[in-house]
């Protein structure tokens, strides 16, 4: 039996791919000095040039781009230096969500640090919606706001920086989000805001090595060229370092090109502040105090501290983790750190809700042969949208637009699907919509209800996909067997960590791989340990965190209930299962042991 090929079972439907890229393996794990095995997986992603290779071995601050080679970043510095010489007023305007904190972090401290008289706003996400305002900007012009400065937000914001103009007002725009166009005879005709400077590695004259940083990297990428046109030199920005990992991670970026020597640089930036006293970065030490973390990885910032300070922004107002990132007194950090901690914990609760909801709507208007989902939710907090669309993607992998009730129509969010670019195809029905903007990957949108069944109908139609795009497809790096793996060659892995998009943790497989004890885990007996064993027929530990009773219910059906009982009970059987996996190192009570993590099985 074959590790590629697919599963079918129930609403799920998989494709598995062994990956077999060619490299001379040998030499590169002499030359490199690392396993055979790690030469393969580098290669798997797409690592082929020995200097590209080095680079993703030993990533470095050095390997960062200029930033003055992004388009117009000459233009922002110089308005930026006439700013702080003239002593003006100057009012950084981001995002409500993990990025935008960040990035109005990077922008007021790091302008601040060099005379710069700055004031962050970040728009209440009910009340502004996304993005700079009119509100905010007549709010500028009445406290005398010289110049604004937008992060991770604006590239879609011409009229309101034409009102930001009108006022007498320098803008410059800094964003990463895709320049809005519009189609005439068939070609892309883009379209800038009429600001006085526009710094957005999407641009299409901008010749910036690499577009797929996040927004507080834009805006960091401004105070880097501002310290070295100033003569203080770049170092002097990597102060700035935590906050720009931070995003990149939380924004979903892919970890590849600077992104890694970011987060990477970025988490050993973080983890040398724990246990540290002071006021420097003593909101973000106690957040991690506050969630128990020992040792900060790329997993604990996407899945516990952005979603932290996400939560800020998506209940209350991101002013509250502002607050907690500027904190200079720990009782007001610690109290700040554990409300949001509590708050992404609501937030959790309110997710799993919406979701539930969502699949009953699918389910009840039988929308499973939708190639697009639209969906509507109800009495759903608007914040969470885009957390329940994602899910929902994950589980019928196809893009999914969920939107919700607001005060002036519906507000949603959309994610999408690698075959499928959302940005593009929803900006084709701008005609519907109020207000949109996004990546090929994920949008924001509001539109009138009215509306809703004709962006349904017209996605759908339009969508180009087809049943293969479908198909969630499970990468393999390669077929091993269990008994390869040592704790030696487990830690040699972590040479390629950070993990996460576009360096995803190794993935393993095997076949015929027999179970020698089932066992129900967790709260709820949801998730499964096994006792599994390979080739050599000795025992090995084994984890399983999808749907455990949808496993036993597989198995069931492929080898009677029977069988499955005398799993359970450890005594011999019949069962097999191929697996795709990956190893890791357990240590309970000083001790260490090697244990396996299944995530998919046929």
């Amino acid at each position: 039996m074959s590790l590629s090929g697919r599963k079918e079972y129930g609403e799920q439907m998989e494709k598995w791919i062994l990956m077999n890229r060619k490299a001379d393996l040998k030499r590169l794990s002499e030359e490199f000095g690392i396993d055979p095995l790690v030469a393969k997986l580098i290669r798997n992603r797409e690592v082929i040039a020995d200097e590209e290779i080095e680079a993703y071995l030993q990533p470095s601050l050095d390997q960062l781009h200029d930033p003055f080679l992004l388009a117009d970043m000459e233009k922002a510095v110089e308005l930026v230096q006439e700013a702080i010489a003239e002593k003006w007023k100057i009012l950084a305007v981001t995002d409500f969500d993990c990025d935008g904190i960040c990035t109005g972090y990077i922008l007021k401290h790091g302008l601040a640090e060099v005379g710069g008289n700055v004031q962050i706003e970040i728009p209440e996400r009910i009340r502004d919606g996304y993005g700079i305002n009119s509100r905010i900007v007549r709010q500028a012009a009445a406290q005398g706001v010289r110049l604004i400065i937008t992060g991770d937000n604006g590239i879609a914001a011409a009229q309101v920086i034409a009102e930001a103009k009108a006022y007498g007002i320098q803008v410059v725009v800094t964003d990463h989000h895709e320049v809005p166009y519009m189609l005439e005879q068939g070609e892309k005709m883009y379209q800038l805001p009429p600001a006085d400077a526009v710094v957005d590695p999407k641009r299409a004259d901008c010749s910036y090595p690499y577009e797929g940083i996040c927004g507080a990297v834009v805006a960091w990428k401004l105070i880097q060229a501002l310290y070295i046109a100033m003569g203080r030199g770049i170092k002097k920005a990597e102060a700035f370092l935590p906050y720009a990992a931070i995003a990149t991670v939380a924004d979903v970026m892919d970890l590849r090109d600077e992104n890694r020597a970011i987060v990477k640089k970025g988490l050993e930036a973080i983890n040398s502040l724990i246990g540290g006293e002071g006021a420097a970065h003593l909101g973000l030490r106690q957040l991690i105090e506050a969630n128990g973390i020992e040792n900060v990885t790329s997993y604990s910032i996407g899945f516990v501290l952005g979603p932290c300070l996400n939560a800020s922004g998506r209940l209350e107002t991101a002013d509250m983790a502002i607050r907690l990132l500027e904190a200079q007194e720990q009782a007001e950090a610690r109290q700040l750190a554990i409300h949001l901690k509590e708050l992404n914990k609501e937030r959790k609760g309110m997710t799993e809700d919406g979701i539930r909801q969502a699949l009953e709507i699918i389910q009840q208007q039988k929308m499973e042969e939708d190639k697009v989902l639209v969906l509507k939710l109800e009495a759903v907090h608007e914040s969470i949208v885009g957390i329940i669309a994602g899910r929902i993607k994950e589980r019928y992998t196809r893009p999914v637009l969920v939107l919700t009730q607001a005060e002036d129509g519906l507000k949603g969010s959309g994610r999408s699907v690698e075959s499928y670019n959302i940005f593009e195809k929803v900006s084709q029905c701008k005609d519907l919509l109020e207000h949109f903007g996004g990546h090929p990957m994920a949008c924001g949108l509001s539109m009138k209800e009215e509306n809703l069944s004709e962006l349904r109908q017209r996605l759908n139609q339009e969508c180009g996909l087809t049943k293969e795009d479908l198909v969630a497809q499970v990468r393999l790096d390669a077929q091993v067997d269990l008994a390869y793996f040592t704790e030696e060659i487990i830690r040699g892995l972590e040479i390629m960590e950070p993990f996460g998009k576009g360096n995803g943790k190794p993935l393993f497989g095997e076949k015929e791989v027999s179970i020698r004890r089932l066992a129900y885990i967790g709260k709820e007996n949801n998730y499964l340990r096994l006792n599994l064993s390979g080739k050599d027929s000795r025992d090995k530990k084994a984890l399983y965190f999808g749907d455990g009773q949808g496993l036993v219910a597989y198995l069931q059906e492929k080898y009677g209930e029977e069988e499955v009982q005398k799993a359970f009970q450890g005594e011999p059987n019949q069962i097999q299962l191929m697996i795709a996996y990956y190893p890791q190192i357990n240590v309970y009570n000083g001790s260490s042991s090697i244990q396996f993590i299944i995530s998919h099985y046929r």
